[in-house]
């Protein structure tokens, strides 16, 4: 039998809210909501233990989004933009780099993504 994959919804929007009943009924995912207030959003989102955690473009915060890549470094973050049909998914790769060859290197390992033709 497959697990199912748990998704946290975070934040409180009516966009996310309605993502929440499309989403509750795909069989392989369990879905959660955490509302985001303050640092206990932190707190109940860690303990939910999600394998991906999706927030709305917009409404949360460039900070907030670098906080929780930083505080779920092996959990998927998907960025949606209601205002668009695009979708932004972000994970925490960390790597070292001593030097600017080490950073060389990682940007090189990044593919090369096609240009949009206006």
């Amino acid at each position: 039998m497959l697990q199912k994959k748990k998704v946290v919804l975070y934040g409180s929007s009516l966009f996310i809210t309605g993502l929440e009943t499309s989403l509750k009924v795909v069989p392989d995912l369990e879905i959660q909501r955490v509302e985001v207030r303050n640092q206990d959003s932190f707190d109940r989102l860690r303990n939910e233990a999600p394998d991906v955690i999706i927030i709305e473009l917009g409404i949360t915060a460039g900070d907030q989004t670098i906080n929780l890549l930083k505080a779920f470094p092996g959990v998927a973050l998907i960025g949606l933009d209601p205002e668009s049909n695009r979708l932004l998914v972000l994970s925490m790769q960390q790597e070292s780099a001593m030097t600017t060859a080490d950073l060389v290197q990682v940007i090189q390992r990044q593919p090369i993504q096609p240009q949009d033709k206006p």
